[in-house]
């Protein structure tokens, strides 16, 4: 049964451009039903998984304290990987097929404001090669609004400062171009001049941003020291690698840019996924809209006529 998990993951990887980091919570996912099926129901075969029994396995999921997204993911991998049997004739019915997906509220993003961001820009220190990667790869996340896992993964090849854009591989293997302004070009140039040959300094790394052991500055590390700078300044919130990129847009949308144009530099399939950004508070889309609406509180006036 562990075989044919694996290739199905090899299936999703090859044929549908799966990314590294959903493969492998796929894997876990998988992994943790197998497990199920073998310990708690004696199964040791697919043919003979039934709907109540992934019901049993979500079940459990959830009295064991796994949070509803974290549920969605497993039983979108489920879904997936019995369509796969189904399709490849491993079995002849889909019991996921009507299993239902968890009622999810999506989360708001968190914004780093404006003030606290030029803090934890600057404080990497600027005179150790560590410091200057540190404020290069920061720059770059809030300058363009990457995902750590594009900005980790960068290569030479994708970088064009001269002309001032990034090419960058995204989910699903999509390329988008993205700016990339003066500052945060400044410092990635400093970095590839200065600090870079002295992390790398036979040249065998791969990346753009090479970590203490000579390989690719990994995700779990610059979150790890983005922490500490913002300890180290005494920022309210404790932020992560990914809040830059939600500043990015949040900030973006607040300075005037349209949806559209945020959603093309996000990467974002579905403008609704962007469209998150107008419900923080205070968003500029929403002052907008209590001040010119007439059905506003603060838009209506006393002379206002009502056809």
């Amino acid at each position: 049964m562990r075989s044919t998990i694996l290739t199905f993951l090899d299936h999703l990887v090859t044929e549908r451009g799966l990314a590294k980091l959903t493969r492998s919570a796929y894997e876990n996912d998988l992994s943790r039903l197998l497990a199920f099926l073998s310990r708690v129901q004696g199964i040791s075969c697919w043919r003979d998984v039934t709907t109540e029994t992934l019901i049993a396995f979500l079940e459990a999921e959830r009295t064991g304290g796994k949070r509803p997204s974290s549920i969605a993911r497993t039983l979108a991998a489920i879904r997936g990987f019995f369509r796969f049997l189904v399709e490849e004739r491993e079995i002849e019915g889909d019991p996921a097929a009507h299993l239902e997906h968890p009622r999810l509220r999506r989360p708001l993003p968190h914004p780093i404001p404006p003030e606290d961001m030029v803090r934890l820009l600057e404080a990497p220190d600027s005179d150790t090669p560590t410091g200057v990667r540190d404020r290069a790869i920061l720059e770059l996340i809030y300058a363009s609004g990457l995902r750590v896992s594009e900005a980790c993964g960068l290569k030479p090849e994708n970088l064009h400062l001269a002309h001032g854009y990034l090419i960058v591989l995204g989910k699903g293997k999509k390329e988008r171009v993205v700016p990339i302004h003066d500052r945060a070009r400044k410092a990635l140039d400093r970095y590839l001049r200065e600090a870079r040959p002295t992390l790398d300094p036979k040249g065998r790394c791969r990346f753009v941003f090479v970590g203490s052991r000579g390989g690719g500055l990994s995700r779990k590390t610059l979150f790890t020291r983005m922490r500490r700078y913002a300890l180290q300044e005494g920022l309210r919130e404790l932020p992560s690698p990914h809040d830059l990129r939600h500043s990015f847009a949040s900030h973006l949308l607040e300075g005037g840019a349209d949806l559209r144009t945020v959603q093309e530099l996000l990467g974002h399939s579905d403008i609704a996924t962007t469209q998150i950004y107008t419900h923080l508070p205070g968003s500029r889309l929403k002052r907008v809209y209590r001040q010119h609406h007439p059905r506003s509180a603060r838009g209506a006036t006393r002379d206002m006529i009502v056809n």
